[in-house]
């Protein structure tokens, strides 16, 4: 089994879901949740540990062929996304989690790295727009983060949601190419 791994990174709570490749099928999905302490490194190193560990837990490593990560983006839909003060922060978790990851630390994953205009488009952002994030993985995948067996809280589902929908996207995109390139080639796939 191919498996996509998809990261929202952030020092407070980084979503994660994982997809079956071939089928484009939701595995499975969490939040990691920030760590105590006021260095930013450990910190970071936490972060990334506990989440890798997650998907782990449910997968073997070598399965995870492909990772798709948020990238930091200041203006989104032309408003600002991120105080100055919290950018910093954003791109210290972005680059910890692209280290282990292009790294081979643990796996040798590809890493796609897209920004959230590449993957949103015009789907919700931004805080308030979390509930109707949450909403729309339940009506795509039938999975009620707030109620249902692995409930979330309300003020972090949206995280565990923006992985979801991130992953799905970027399945979407790579199904989307191949039927382009098989529509360019006569049905030869390269």
């Amino acid at each position: 089994m191919s498996i996509l791994l998809s990261i929202d990174p952030s020092l407070s709570c980084t979503g994660w879901a994982t997809f079956d490749i071939t089928e484009h099928k939701l595995l499975n999905c969490g939040v990691v949740q920030e760590s105590e302490g006021a260095d930013l490194v450990a910190r970071c190193d936490d972060v990334v540990r506990r989440t890798l560990a997650s998907a782990f837990s449910v997968h073997d490593m070598s399965e995870i062929t492909d990772v798709v990560l948020e990238l930091p983006q200041t203006q989104v839909h032309g408003m600002e996304r991120y105080a100055q003060a919290t950018l910093p922060n954003y791109g210290m978790i972005v680059g910890y989690f692209a280290a282990w990851i292009k790294g081979g630390i643990l796996f040798r994953p590809r890493l796609h790295p897209v920004t959230v205009t590449q993957w949103a488009l015009r789907s919700p952002t931004g805080g308030k727009q979390k509930p109707r994030r949450v909403a729309a993985v339940q009506y795509r995948f039938g999975l009620d983060l707030l109620n249902g067996p692995d409930k979330l809280p309300k003020d972090i589902a949206g995280n565990a949601a923006d992985a979801i929908l991130l992953g799905d996207w970027f399945l979407n995109q790579a199904e989307a190419a191949v039927r382009a390139h098989l529509a360019v080639h006569g049905g030869k796939k390269a």
